[in-house]
């Protein structure tokens, strides 16, 4: 048995883009301000909160910048604008504004407030109307303005600040000075957040850390070509081919800003999206930076390329650092158990606190026996590291009470489990040393070891050759005036941060998708016109494509396949929709382990078909130990839920589909259909007629994934496939040339 502890590093990754027009200094978006109330504050309270617990957190120059203009009053924010104009001179315009923008928050905050629920329960009337005012009046749109803020307010705020407990406890009808001077509390309170940090630094509680300043997937911002050492086939844009000096000056402004604000030594980084290059790592070696971090994607490429082990063949290598060397100096590499990582960012939201860290504590003693086991046979015996590295904002609202209770617990657990000692990375390094010795370092990120999501795509390369044109026209035309020349570039790197292109393509869907591409384009044009120019006129046209919202593809012929869970006939599924979970990400974040890899469905004349592929044999993970159960649940034309009733104890057992309707808001039996079969994948039939469905009906449904009746993963996330029932005449309709 092992007798050393195991070191456990965590990182709280805080990025948001910069949502600021840098030539009108107009803030568009309100997440920086709002992530402020909820998130940073109190995420670093929580950690101060527990004896002993120590984590890194890392903070983007973005946002780092823009939560100075928040904290000091200078940010000219439209949503904080709207908020604090009386309720009684809001225009039509504003009072629509309102409607669209000030709902947005989960949905379990607005359940918190009857009011606010109510109010939801009218906005599609009022945004109807001819004018919103039929339907809102000035005390309602009063009320939203508060509940809305009033809803961002994290615990910390919620238990400590008397306004907001008392606004809180009132619940609604607030008035004017109520509404200012809940505003006037927010700003007091993000003024605390940096200076937070700082003292939990300055103590040796902390590690911080930064990223190059705004959020550029570097390696391909330095050198196009390093996209094509980790994805050979991948389409490049047509004019960009890399700007090193960009990359450099990202790094560098980030590290400068950093020793301004916090006044601790930089000793990593976490480059954006974990995205790193050999060729890259000489610009943080220069900056003095000791170690940065990535994806154990990554690491395995690397081994291979240096003809070593991988990951495959040798997990055990994962749980050590490792160095390469950059312009003479070494700089340490950190890779990061995504299973792990991603157990806290996408799998325990719905558990039990007690379940949900005990089996975090499970992996992480698996971890300690494997990596023990493999580690007995390195000579160089380094000693072992798990690295848990993940969005540090993101993930709290699907949360119970914002992850506090998630969060506080697991901090205790881990000081308190003898076999554990809790460390950051910059620590490990002073004690332990650089690692092993890595010839080189692969190209990759932390999604799939690629850079697919940012380049590539007809969009993606469509915003990087935008990028590529205003740099040349700036390199060619700078301003004269120093002030305009510096806001010009800065403007291009703004460009050149990876939010941008994050939603270009088919990767990932939010609301505001349209918002992104108009502030991207903004920055562009921002260029050409600090340096006297016209902006193209291409500018003023969207990049994305509505169509690429949600990429699902629609059954093109009707099907006759054999459910009997396996996947041999090519031809069986061969016209069938199909829905790609693997290419879908979760918003802001994306999930590089899902259980699902796909989704099939289809029909003949009678039956609904559905093929579930999972990333392992779909018997073994809905196997009746593993407490995981797979419902389909249809919400249009009516409400029915299928569940996938496996109870393997028996190689006898034959997999049955309970079909219940809702009735009177009850589930109740309809049927039970032997119409499934569960082995390599999921297949089944259900008849139209017992769903209520006739031809031409649309049909609504989702795929969910439950273990011990909580869902853990939902296809598609956040949406639905819709597809149209045929009839008759269905291939007809469907043949073209």
């Amino acid at each position: 048995m092992p007798t050393e502890r195991l070191r456990v590093a965590i990182l709280w990754h805080f990025h948001q883009p910069i949502y600021k027009d840098l030539l009108t200094e107009e803030y568009v978006m309100p997440w920086v301000r709002l992530h402020a109330l909820k998130d940073y504050y109190d995420m670093g309270a929580i950690l101060a909160s527990v004896d002993g617990a120590t984590a890194t957190f890392n903070f983007v120059g973005s946002l780092l910048s823009q939560l100075d203009d928040y904290a000091s009053g200078r940010a000219k924010d439209l949503f904080l604008s709207l908020t604090a104009k009386p309720a009684d001179a809001l225009d039509r315009d504003e009072q629509r504004f309102l409607l669209t923008n000030f709902f947005y928050i989960n949905r379990k905050i607005i359940d918190g407030y009857p009011r606010f629920s109510e109010l939801l329960a009218r906005r599609k009337a009022a945004l109807s109307a001819r004018s919103p005012s039929r339907i809102f009046n000035k005390g309602d749109f009063l009320d939203l303005q508060v509940l809305f803020n009033l809803g961002w307010c994290g615990n910390t705020l919620r238990r400590e600040n008397e306004v907001v407990k008392a606004l809180h406890a009132k619940g609604r009808g607030f008035t004017e000075d109520e509404k200012l001077a809940l505003l006037d509390e927010q700003q007091a309170f993000i003024s605390r957040v940096v200076p937070l940090y700082s003292r939990l630094a300055s103590t040796g509680s902390i590690e911080l850390t930064t990223t190059p300043f705004y959020h550029p997937i570097l390696p391909v911002l330095a050198n196009v070509q390093n996209a094509r050492e980790c994805e050979p086939g991948v389409a490049l844009p047509a004019n960009w081919v890399g700007a090193m000096e960009d990359a450099k000056r990202q790094a560098g402004d980030a590290a400068e800003l950093f020793a301004a604000r916090y006044g601790v030594p930089l000793r990593g980084m976490w480059p954006a999206e974990g995205s790193v290059s050999q060729d890259t790592c000489g610009i943080y070696t220069d900056l003095g930076i000791k170690w940065i971090a990535t994806d154990e994607v990554v690491l395995s490429n690397s081994l291979s390329a240096c003809g070593m082990q991988n990951l495959r063949e040798n997990r055990s290598q994962l749980y050590a650092p490792y160095f390469v060397e950059a312009n003479g100096k070494k700089l340490t590499v950190f890779f990061r158990d995504h299973a792990v990582s991603d157990a806290i960012g996408f799998v325990y939201a719905p558990w039990d606190v007690d379940d949900a860290v005990t089996d975090f504590i499970a992996r992480l003693r698996g971890i300690r026996d494997m990596a023990s086991r493999g580690n007995d046979a390195q000579i160089d015996r380094i000693p072992e590291i798990v690295s848990v590295i993940l969005d540090g904002e993101n993930a709290w609202q699907y949360y119970a009470d914002n992850g506090e209770p998630f969060l506080r617990s697991l901090y205790t657990r881990l000081v308190k489990t003898d076999w554990v000692e809790l460390v950051t990375f910059g620590d490990y390094v002073e004690r332990f040393g650089a690692g092993r010795r890595l010839c080189r370092l692969a190209a990759g990120s932390w999604i799939r070891g690629d850079f697919g999501v940012w380049i590539g795509h007809s969009e993606d390369n469509q915003a990087w050759d935008y990028v590529a044109t205003a740099r040349e026209a700036l390199v060619k035309n700078p301003p004269s005036d120093r002030q305009a020349r510096e806001l010009a570039w800065r403007s291009l790197f703004a460009a050149e941060g990876s939010d941008w292109n994050w939603w270009y393509g088919d990767d990932h869907v939010c609301d505001n998708i349209d918002q992104f591409d108009r502030l991207f384009r903004k920055h562009i044009a921002n260029v050409f016109t600090l340096i006297g120019r016209d902006p193209p006129f291409d500018l003023s046209v969207p990049i994305k494509k509505a169509s690429s919202a949600l990429h699902v593809r629609q059954p093109k012929e009707l099907l006759h396949p054999v459910i009997d869970g396996k996947d041999t006939m090519y031809f069986e599924w061969l016209g069938a929709g199909v829905f790609d979970q693997r290419s879908a990400g979760r918003g802001a974040m994306h999930q590089v382990s899902t259980l699902v890899k796909r989704l099939y469905f289809g029909f003949d004349l009678k039956n609904l078909f559905i093929r579930v592929d999972f990333a392992q044999d779909a018997a073994e993970l809905l196997d009746s130990g593993t407490d995981r159960e797979l419902f389909v649940q249809v919400s249009e034309p009516s409400q029915y839920r299928m569940k996938i009733v496996t109870n393997r104890s028996s190689r006898d057992t034959i997999p049955s589909i309970d079909v219940l309707s809702q009735k009177n808001g009850e589930w109740q039996p309809v049927a039970s259909l032997d119409s499934v079969a569960v082995g390599r994948v999921l297949e089944m039939a259900v008849p139209f007629q017992m769903l209520g469905c006739k031809p031409h009906d649309k049909i609504r449904f989702v795929v969910k994934v439950t273990k011990n009746g909580d869902v853990i993963e939902t296809i598609p996330e956040g949406s639905s496939i819709e597809t149209i029932v045929p009839g008759p005449d269905f291939e007809q309709e469907e043949w073209c040339v």
